[in-house]
């Protein structure tokens, strides 16, 4: 998971944790932590302005079922939190294993495209002796069928002369 997305959960679980508070009537539109909400004294920016002035420095009292609520919470957040640190992990083993891949796959492309391209020299070779040949076999061929044309020129001669004799 990338860390925007574990951001996104742990406000997510966050804003949980204050729906269930609100349900128990905990949370207060002044609380900003739960620090806020069990009794941490908190700074004067964070105090909301308006023209009630509250205690905040005075502990909330909360009852076993509270206390028992809020530790669920807790547990689950730190439940969550090792899940996210567990799943960083695999996540970072993953990209380790991916990288190395990427890795061995550009040096297989590597020797492939030396082999392609002695492959192309090569071939340009057998290309140019195989048009070497055939220039010469051009020659011997026209060379060929001409004396095949002149020996059966000579032998229809030689019929004749032997008819007329």
């Amino acid at each position: 998971m990338s860390q925007v997305a574990l951001e996104e959960l742990l406000i997510k679980k966050e804003e949980e944790l204050k729906c269930a508070m609100a349900t128990i009537g905990l949370w207060n539109k002044g609380s900003k932590t739960l620090e806020d909400i069990i009794g941490a004294p908190s700074n004067i920016e964070d105090r909301p302005r308006d023209s009630v002035v509250t205690d905040y420095s005075a502990p909330v009292k909360l009852d076993a079922a509270a206390r028992t609520h809020i530790d669920k919470h807790r547990k689950l957040q730190d439940d969550l939190t090792d899940e996210m640190v567990g799943l960083a992990q695999q996540h970072k083993e993953s990209s380790l294993m991916m990288s190395q891949s990427l890795q061995n796959t550009e040096k297989i492309l590597d020797l492939t495209e030396q082999t392609v391209e002695q492959s192309l020299a090569s071939t340009s070779r057998a290309n140019v002796r195989a048009m070497d040949i055939c220039s010469k076999s051009f020659k011997t061929t026209c060379f060929t069928w001409l004396l095949i044309f002149v020996m059966t020129c000579i032998f229809i001669m030689v019929v004749l002369l032997i008819h007329v004799t």
